[in-house]
């Protein structure tokens, strides 16, 4: 009898779960980190005896744990150590032609505006070298995710943190490796220059970007991918790298030819 109504406690607590979490109730954020006022990075913890979850799992999770945000699919990385995934989220912004402003009133010239219909504030924003009015939101993820985020959080000392799950990438990331990181509130790409490895964890990376090298911490960086990666497939590594930083260096970095 006992075990019983301990079981319908256990089923209506996953059922619980499953309808706010998605199918995998087992997910937990485990550490997250703003990285602009629109994104953030979460690393999710998955039960040991689960398989990882999938990319529908995740997105799933995303949209229930921060209504409103999406996941960024090509963000995800795995890290079967510590049983964990990490991705970013982001929030989608709600955008006008900036043309609108003429029937707003103006705030701050050429930059802020107010609907007086909705009494929404809009500001003006590059949007991919086009200048948009984009709706100005009470709360940034960070304070969705705080909101959101006692339900969905494991909130036990064994726990992965992003420092503990990427203890390892320290060891592997090297000269040369392409790195997505995170400066100035803003995601870039550079090529690693050097590790500057530290004992007390606080390690750090030497970054090229955009002709300028940048010290940053080995926590900005939110994804990497080493020449090896790619074997002996030269073609398809100077494919991947023209896109992230062009055909001159990519024909450098590649085959070795001078620029």
């Amino acid at each position: 009898m006992y075990d019983r109504f301990l079981k319908r406690i256990r089923a209506g607590f996953e059922q619980d779960r499953k309808d706010q979490l998605g199918n995998r109730s087992d997910l937990f954020i485990s550490d997250y980190r703003p990285l602009t006022k629109r994104t953030a990075e979460v690393l999710v913890e998955y039960n040991v005896t689960r398989d990882m979850p999938t990319r529908d799992d995740l997105e799933v999770f995303a949209r229930k744990v921060a209504i409103g945000t999406s996941m960024l699919p090509d963000t995800a990385k795995h890290y079967p150590d510590v049983n964990a995934v990490s991705f970013i989220i982001a929030k989608e912004a709600d955008t006008r032609r900036v043309c609108d402003a003429d029937q707003m009133c103006e705030m701050v010239r050429d930059t802020q505006y107010l609907d007086a219909r909705t009494a929404e504030v809009w500001n003006v924003e590059d949007n991919n070298g086009v200048r948009v009015l984009v709706k100005q939101e009470k709360d940034d993820i960070e304070a969705i995710l705080k909101k959101r985020i006692n339900s969905t959080t494991a909130n036990t000392a064994n726990s992965p943190t992003f420092r503990s799950a990427r203890a390892a990438t320290v060891a592997h990331l090297d000269h040369g490796d392409v790195v997505e990181f995170v400066h100035k509130n803003k995601m870039c790409t550079g090529f690693v220059e050097k590790v500057i490895r530290s004992v007390n964890g606080e390690h750090r990376v030497i970054v090229a970007s955009n002709n300028k090298l940048i010290e940053i911490p080995l926590d900005s960086v939110t994804s990497s991918k080493t020449r090896e990666a790619f074997g002996e497939d030269k073609d398809a590594a100077f494919n991947y790298y023209k896109h992230v930083f062009g055909e001159d260096y990519a024909r450098k970095y590649v085959y070795g030819e001078d620029v």
